[in-house]
């Protein structure tokens, strides 16, 4: 009876929260349309995310009921979770290899893919959901209050993820908008966009992202276990923090949207250690890779010569340096497409990237050992919307606890 009861509770804040969000995108969808030359061109390529939903969060909700009823095993999920893993890396194999393919191999793991999907979401929804639980991330919602439920439920979706069409201002370093492009916009699309939009006087960037927290998130496929789940934990914390103001104000400025992709970070990254410390698997599943100390050296320097660039009015200087370097960095075997004030732009939202200058990542992490527990953590910091309430936050927990590093 508790199994059900606590289903009908599942399945209801489910549905609440996806109707919700389907709403809200109902009303910019509306509200929003192409104004600007950019925002036209874009919109040639252009992926709703609204329709999306509309397309999978039925679908998500029937195989949550379904498995209800299946009662799969854990061990034949791990099995499937494996299937899965292998299905993808091969394909991985093949498309570096596109004329030796054959496509009825192609077909066959694609299969192999579909088949296996929905049990391997299911698995790291519900091991995803435990830790979770663990951690006390829990809420008590009206008629439901004795069960403690993870709030908003975990929700996978693997497949393929949007590309983002990022925008910066030449003389400097800001993103000014980004925009979801269809993931089937080929190379030679994806360069005509790219030249077109520079062409109205910005710097623009068409970046393929590791996941979006679309409800349910999006995660594209990969044979990588570690990041399956760390992109998983990682979207589910941008769903629990959108409940509150540091989520809320996510597109109110650069400095909130830094602070809301550093916490996530941060959970996903304590969270996948836990993941499989308490999932072992029969091989060693390796860690997310770190970049190389060279690199994150040479690009938070260039970042910061660039900007000093940029403020003396020397847009062009700038530019021919970062082509230089780049150019420099890919004769070591560090290869970036494209490096312009539009990769800084996107990429220093993530304070752990290398392309990022903030000082975001140290603070939080600060914060997380003076908190205690991950559960307090989060609760502390969901309120703040700026680097100064951070500081201020640090420094109150830091009187409270003087003995705390």
């Amino acid at each position: 009876m508790a199994r059900w009861t606590w289903a009908a509770a599942y399945l209801v804040l489910l549905a609440a929260l996806v109707g919700g969000c389907m709403l809200l995108g109902a009303r910019l969808y509306a509200a929003l349309g192409p104004r600007t030359a950019v925002e036209r061109l874009a919109g040639r390529y252009s992926y709703s995310a609204l329709s999306w939903e509309l397309r999978y969060v039925p679908q998500k909700l029937a195989v949550k009921l379904g498995a209800l009823l299946r009662r799969q095993s854990d061990q034949d999920r791990q099995r499937d979770l494996e299937r899965f893993l292998q299905a993808a890396a091969r394909l991985r194999q093949l498309a570096r290899q596109p004329d030796q393919a054959d496509p009825r191999e192609r077909q066959a793991l694609a299969n192999e893919l579909s088949a296996t999907e929905n049990s391997v979401e299911l698995l790291l929804e519900g091991r995803i959901t435990a830790l979770l639980e663990e951690a006390g991330l829990t809420a008590r919602p009206p008629l439901f209050g004795r069960l403690g439920l993870v709030f908003p439920p975990v929700a996978v979706e693997l497949g393929s993820t949007p590309k983002v069409l990022a925008i910066s201002p030449r003389q400097r370093i800001h993103l000014d908008s980004a925009f979801l492009i269809s993931p089937r916009l080929t190379a030679a699309q994806r360069d005509a966009l790219e030249s077109a939009v520079d062409a109205t006087g910005v710097s623009s960037l068409v970046i393929d992202v590791g996941g979006l927290g679309a409800y349910p998130s999006m995660v594209p496929v990969s044979d990588s276990y570690t990041f399956l789940v760390e992109t998983a934990i990682h979207e589910w914390v941008h769903h629990y923090l959108a409940l509150y103001p540091l989520g809320r104000n996510y597109f109110r400025s650069t400095e909130t949207r830094t602070l809301n992709e550093s916490v996530a970070d941060l959970v996903a990254e304590e969270l996948t250690k836990e993941y499989f410390r308490r999932y072992p698997v029969d091989s060693a599943v390796p860690g997310p890779s770190e970049p190389p100390a060279a690199l994150v050296r040479e690009l938070r320097a260039l970042h910061f010569e660039v900007e000093s660039l940029l403020a003396a009015g020397r847009v062009a200087d700038a530019e021919g340096l970062m082509e230089s370097k780049r150019q420099e960095l890919a004769a070591q075997g560090y290869y970036i497409r494209r490096l312009n004030q539009a990769y800084f732009a996107f990429f220093g939202l993530y304070a752990d990237n290398p392309a990022s200058t903030s000082v975001v990542g140290p603070k939080l992490e600060l914060l997380r050992l003076q908190a205690g527990s991950l559960r307090r953590f989060l609760e502390t910091v969901r309120a703040i919307t700026s680097e100064a309430e951070l500081d201020a936050l640090v420094a109150q927990l830091s009187a409270a606890s003087p003995t705390r590093p």
